[in-house]
């Protein structure tokens, strides 16, 4: 394994700027949904617009009653992407029925790992104390992601529902030699200079106390208590990081973890037993969908989660949409919301997971 912060950089830089070429053509034309309302860039922790979140709503809603609350999670090699580019993927899936929570994390190699875990965690610590004032319904919880972001559902979903790997967070941190702390951009704010920003007052009063903590001084409790998964939907993702860390062959992943393993032995050992979700699987994982394309440059990893699952006693289904002829039938097809095999995916996943609301 080997990293380098300037080649690592230039990576996520030609990253960035050829997917998001490829991602506004994608989006060129949508419009917000008319039958859709939001709250937007809702702050949640210490960094600023990459701890911002949205909130979807369909607009045709009782509005006193809570809504089944869909946390999805974006994906973009853990280097790209944001909530923005997710806005009219997560508009469709609100119009479904149910509320979408949807959000910005750092970036690596800027913020490497575990800043993005980290974020993740935030979010739904928020979600945990602010549920009731936003009609969202922890109690009938579903988590989505795609690619990066799949692998990141995976982890979370493990991480709420196996006491033993919540443990492993619980003694690791505060991790104290974190190769975020070597080259972070970006600085976390206090209350103080978010009210100087021009936050307004009532938005920084919900943030958990915990929450605005820095990485370096951030300990990792998951809020399992108060949430209450019934579902996941795995889309397009990587799931078995410790074979992806010890093979050497995903770049991105070990760009994204940056040069936290290569410190010692010891680091090493720490980064595999966190980034290890795959091993603390267990029969409480909740049902999971599991999609991929024919063209899909992950479509492998599909199939043998759903197999792992199959032998811990999990309910999984494995779907791969598409024809072999059909070439645009490819990575995260399902975010394209002029396709209609994107709408047919996400109707079906929405209704696995209406099957799990009661």
């Amino acid at each position: 394994m080997n990293f380098d912060y300037n080649s690592a950089r230039l990576m996520a830089q030609s990253m960035r700027i050829a997917w998001k070429i490829g991602d506004e053509k994608r989006d060129a034309g949508l419009q917000d949904r008319p039958d859709v309302e939001s709250v937007r860039n809702i702050v949640y922790g210490p960094y600023g617009l990459f701890n911002a979140l949205d909130i979807f709503y369909p607009k045709d809603r009782d509005k006193t009653a809570d809504l089944p609350v869909i946390v999805n999670i974006h994906g973009g090699g853990w280097q790209y992407g944001d909530k923005e580019l997710y806005r009219f993927y997560n508009q469709s899936l609100a119009s479904r029925g149910f509320a979408v929570i949807g959000f910005n994390y750092r970036l690596a190699p800027d913020d490497a790992w575990p800043a993005n875990l980290i974020d993740v965690n935030r979010v739904m610590t928020w979600l945990s104390a602010n549920a009731p004032a936003f009609h969202l319904d922890t109690d009938r919880l579903f988590i989505l992601g795609d690619s990066a972001g799949g692998q990141m559902a995976f982890w979370y979903t493990v991480l709420l529902t196996s006491p033993a790997y919540r443990a492993l967070y619980e003694k690791a941190f505060p991790l104290k030699a974190s190769s975020a702390d070597t080259h972070r951009e970006t600085l976390p704010f206090t209350i103080g200079a978010y009210k100087m920003s021009g936050v307004p007052a009532d938005m920084l009063d919900i943030i958990p106390e915990a929450n605005m903590l820095p990485d370096d001084q951030y300990r990792f409790t998951v809020p399992a208590d108060k949430l209450h998964i019934r579902a996941c939907a795995l889309n397009c993702g990587i799931y078995d990081m410790v074979a992806a860390l010890n093979s050497g062959k995903d770049v991105a992943f070990t760009n994204a973890l940056g040069e936290f393993p290569l410190l010692s032995p010891e680091h090493k050992a720490v980064t595999s037993s966190l980034i290890d979700s795959w091993s603390h699987v267990t029969a409480a994982f909740p049902p999971a969908y599991i999609l991929s394309a024919t063209h899909d440059f992950l479509r492998p990893m599909a199939q043998p989660l759903c197999d792992y699952l199959h032998e811990k006693g999990v309910t999984a289904e494995c779907h791969i949409w598409g024809r072999e002829e059909d070439e645009y039938m490819c990575h995260v097809f399902h975010v394209n919301q002029k396709l209609q095999e994107a709408a047919e995916a996400n109707d079906a996943e929405c209704a696995f997971f209406r099957k799990y609301l009661n």
